[in-house]
């Protein structure tokens, strides 16, 4: 097999050695940049809100989706090659240009915007913490799937990134800035400018952990300090994108911890099942996610609720819906809120599953991949559009204790199943071995046929077959 052209990158997580004052300085920074970034989301709404005003804007949009609109994949594609819908492209993109709606807009202007604060965020942690973000929502709000750009709420900016040319740095045991470790070098985290409070935390390298040493011997591209909430402190780790796909983790003996075969493999994915085809036969892996977490966040959600209806009467209307902020000399006056110690504490459990989840659910999915993995490493898939399936409104045709799923079940399938996310680690892993990434088929599936799953899982690794074979 020929190995992959092209230059992947990779991340890798340190934890930090901070002290309390540290941590505080650091929420506060991410907090103000939460709120630079709401305030530039808000003046970019508006002037979308005027864009979208404009009759040749609204002109134009409105040959694009009618465009869309077209179910055949054939009429689709000779629409989109027709003159008035190049030009409707055109002339979206020409207003939306002129505008500031460019990656590179959005960068002047998150920089402008942060000027102020320029002590306690440079540019460049503008550029990476909030322009890079915000873009990212309005590229797929304007030419992808999104449907919303939301601003974010108190707590939820859990992190800072940058270059590691300023602001945020990686210093050396003499202070100077590195861009890749030396042997085995202590480093630093430098966080802050001339003028303010210069923050110097040390990393925390395990030495002994060879991955983590490999990682480290690479070039890093960004650097990002990122927060997590766990059991109600939040413990801070830096994270580095460094060049190269992930090293391939080795136990004592310099041995491949996780070994990949070279045999040919079929897989027929959905939001539920893997179901996988080999020389050896047919093994299904059931995705299905444990309700037993969701059970209880939900619980704890009610309790937070009426804690809060307790604990604040006079901010809710009798119908029980929450009052809209008092006015005062022509302002809207915010509802003040207080808060018993059972709601912090819930808030502060929720947080903490939530992570336990997460955290559960990466492990399970480099389970399946590393088993996937050792059974071959020539696989067929079929193309399977996640994003497709989280859209749909029919019932889907599965099944979970003898319900009917829901579109809503379908998405949180999805969600926390992480099909898709199971293939990129793969693919990821065979970047890392020097070989091909999954290679996916677009098959039409009959889901009348009995079993269809395994029919399919075996119809791909035919085609792996013979795709060895040519």
């Amino acid at each position: 097999m020929s190995r992959r052209n092209q230059s992947p990158v990779s991340v890798i997580t340190i934890p930090l050695k901070t002290e309390i004052w540290q941590e505080d300085i650091l929420s506060k920074r991410m907090e103000l940049c939460r709120d630079v970034y709401n305030t530039m989301l808000g003046k970019r709404l508006k002037d979308l809100h005027k864009i979208e005003k404009l009759p040749e804007y609204e002109k134009a949009i409105a040959e694009i989706k009618r465009v869309y609109s077209i179910s055949g994949p054939q009429d689709l594609a000779m629409e989109k090659k027709t003159i008035s819908f190049k030009k409707a492209i055109g002339t979206k993109n020409t207003i939306l240009s002129e505008w500031g709606f460019t990656e590179f807009g959005f960068n002047m202007i998150a920089i402008e915007e942060a000027k102020y604060f320029k002590e306690n965020i440079p540019a460049t942690t503008a550029l990476h913490s909030i322009a890079s973000p915000m873009w990212a929502a309005f590229d797929r709000y304007l030419y992808g799937d999104g449907k919303m750009v939301h601003y974010k709420k108190q707590g939820s900016f859990n992190s800072l990134a940058s270059n590691g040319k300023s602001g945020i740095r990686l210093v050396n045991s003499v202070g100077e800035t590195v861009f890749r470790r030396h042997g085995k070098e202590k480093l630093s985290l430098v966080c802050g400018t001339k003028g303010n409070k210069i923050l110097k935390i040390p990393l925390m390298i395990d030495n002994k952990n060879k991955y983590m040493l490999e990682m480290l011997d690479r070039d890093i591209r960004i650097i990002r300090i990122v927060r997590k909430k766990v059991k109600g402190r939040y413990r801070f780790s830096v994270q580095l994108t460094v060049d190269g796909a992930p090293a391939v983790k080795k136990n004592d003996n310099g041995e491949n911890l996780h070994s990949i075969s070279q045999g040919d493999v079929g897989i027929h994915i959905d939001t539920r099942y893997i179901t996988i085809a080999s020389k050896d036969g047919i093994k299904t892996i059931d995705l299905s996610y444990n309700d037993d977490i969701e059970d209880k966040i939900a619980s704890l959600q009610v309790y937070i609720d009426n804690s809060r209806r307790i604990s604040n009467p006079e901010n809710y209307n009798d119908d029980g819906t929450i009052k809209k902020g008092r006015m005062r000399n022509g302002q809207r006056i915010t509802l003040k809120w207080t808060y018993s110690n059972g709601y912090k504490k819930a808030v502060n459990e929720i947080a903490n599953l939530k992570r336990k989840a997460a955290e559960s659910r990466k492990i399970r999915e480099n389970i399946i991949a590393n088993d996937i993995l050792s059974i071959g490493s020539h696989i067929v898939v079929n193309d399977f559009s996640f994003r497709d399936s989280k859209r749909k409104k029919k019932k889907v045709d599965y099944s979970i204790s003898g319900k009917q799923l829901t579109k809503k079940h379908d998405r949180k399938a999805i969600e926390q199943n992480a099909p898709a996310q199971i293939l990129n680690i793969i693919d990821r892993k065979l970047v890392s071995a020097g070989l091909d990434t999954i290679k996916r088929k677009n098959i039409e599936i009959d889901k009348s046929k009995d079993d269809y799953r395994e029919y399919y899982a075996k119809e791909l690794y035919n085609e792996a077959l013979i795709d060895t074979a040519n």
